[in-house]
């Protein structure tokens, strides 16, 4: 005799001549685990089935707070190491590059927050995972927004915003700064790193350390 197949909790199953009891329950409970996983249901084209899928429910909290206008702007600073309006013009200017469209299947990560995913890795340096907590975000989907970000960056502001300066402006910038620190033949500097050492017993004064650090301070 044929046995048809037919559909339980969207997963086929022969008929269940033959199964024991048990076997029924562990299938029935199985199938009702797999259709409660999410309450996320999309429809299928073809036939009209449907595929539930799982998604991580993820923290948004902390980047709402830091994105709304009522942040403070000395807070926005420390954080991003920039201003809101400096920020701002960076979203504008990369709006265009890195806007995504929305799926079927989930809306697009929105452009402040992909600039910020970004500006907040180069900021501050923090792991990636910390990253991906702090945003509500998945590791992998941080560690590609700071990549298409800073593409994005090289693209479009560096050739508006990073000019290298001609042979007579570059003697200039050379001049003041040695006027300025006492190092010759430097073009200009963007930051500085502090590396704790051990001030040598000459010249103690020249090592002194402007950041107060506590380790080796002099």
């Amino acid at each position: 005799m044929n046995e048809s197949a037919f559909y339980c909790n969207g997963y086929p199953n022969l008929s269940d001549s033959g199964i024991s009891p048990q076997a029924k329950r562990a299938r029935s409970e199985a199938a009702d685990d797999v259709a409660t996983t999410s309450d996320d249901t999309v429809s299928i084209a073809n036939g009209g089935a449907q595929r539930r899928l799982w998604v991580k429910n993820r923290s948004k909290a902390w980047w709402e707070q830091v994105n709304s206008p009522d942040f403070p702007e000395e807070e926005f600073r420390k954080a991003f190491r920039m201003s809101r309006a400096t920020f701002d013009m960076i979203c504008e200017e990369l709006e265009s590059v890195v806007t995504k469209k929305d799926t079927m299947l989930r809306m697009a990560i929105p452009v402040r927050q992909r600039v910020a995913v970004c500006i907040w890795r180069l900021a501050t340096g923090e792991a990636l995972r910390e990253v991906s907590k702090r945003f509500g975000l998945g590791i992998s989907t941080c560690h590609k927004l700071v990549l298409e970000v800073c593409t994005a960056i090289k693209s479009v502001l560096m050739p508006k915003f990073l000019q290298w300066p001609d042979e007579n402006r570059m003697k200039e910038i050379k001049r003041d700064f040695e006027l300025f620190s006492g190092i010759p033949n430097v073009g200009g500097s963007m930051y500085t790193t502090h590396i704790p050492i051990i001030a040598p017993k000459v010249n103690v004064a020249a090592y002194f350390n402007k950041r107060h650090t506590e380790e080796n301070q002099k």
